[in-house]
């Protein structure tokens, strides 16, 4: 059965559709209207190499865990800055 990897546009009719892997190792999508958009679905099917393949996914990986870094150092962020002191007139008392 084919692996979902990520959503996307189809490239004819703009409708949303699921980029997956089949058991090749190849990406594709059937734009068949399974996200019910206000779009009617067209029915193509695009099919890339193996090597696109491997780069796409290789970046929508590193896209994905950039996001999931992201995601964590704001929630450092929000620890450390709940943390801090406020000091809302400090510059004012010490600089005036």
């Amino acid at each position: 059965m084919a692996e979902d990897i990520a959503e996307s546009v189809c490239l004819v009719c703009q409708s949303r559709v699921m980029l997956r892997e089949d058991r090749s190792g190849k990406l594709y999508y059937q734009c068949n209207g399974d996200f019910e958009d206000e779009r009617p679905s067209c029915g193509s099917k695009l099919v890339m190499g193996k090597g696109r393949s491997k780069q796409l996914k290789a970046q929508l990986l590193a896209q994905k865990e950039g996001q999931q870094l992201a995601n964590d150092n704001t929630k450092k962020e929000e620890k450390t800055i709940e943390n801090q002191p406020v000091r809302d007139d400090w510059i004012a008392e010490n600089f005036a």
